[in-house]
C-alpha cells in the first residue's frame, strides 16, 4: 500500500521511488522491502511526508479521504476564539513533519498539566 503511494506522488512529481529514497538517506534495499509490501516506521514515514508535503495518513490510504472538513463537529457549528483560529491558521502552513513534533509537545503539556491538577488536589 505504501510503495504504490510512493510511486503514485513520485509520477506526480516527475521522479521515482529509488532517487527520492536515495534523496531521503535509504538505501534501495529498503525501498525492495516497501515494495514487497512491507511500511516503513514513524520517522520514515515522517520524512516521505514532509518530502511530498502530504500527511502520513494520506501515504498509508489506498484512497485519498473524501469526507471534506466542514468545520462541523457531529452536526454542531463549531466557533473558534481568535487564538484558536490563529493556532489552526499556523498549524495548516507546517509540513507533516512538524505537525507530527507540534502534536507530541502538545501532548507533554497535557502530561505536565495533569501532573500539576492532581499535585493540587
Amino acid at each position: 500500500m505504501f510503495f504504490e503511494k510512493l510511486r503514485e506522488l513520485c509520477t506526480k512529481n516527475k521522479t521515482t521511488p529509488t532517487a527520492v529514497t536515495i534523496d531521503l538517506g535509504y538505501s534501495r534495499g529498503s525501498m525492495s522491502h516497501w515494495k514487497n509490501g512491507s511500511t516503513p516506521n514513524g520517522d520514515i514515514l515522517l520524512k516521505f511526508a514532509d518530502y511530498f508535503d502530504v500527511s502520513v495518513d494520506y501515504l498509508l490510504r489506498q484512497e485519498e479521504p473524501t469526507r471534506p472538513h466542514t468545520g462541523y463537529v457531529t452536526g454542531v457549528n463549531v466557533s473558534l476564539a481568535d487564538d484558536e483560529q490563529e493556532l489552526l491558521e499556523t498549524y495548516r502552513k507546517l509540513k507533516a513533519f512538524n505537525k507530527g513534533v507540534m502534536f507530541g509537545k502538545l501532548q507533554m503539556l497535557l502530561e505536565t498539566a495533569k501532573t500539576q491538577d492532581s499535585e493540587g488536589e
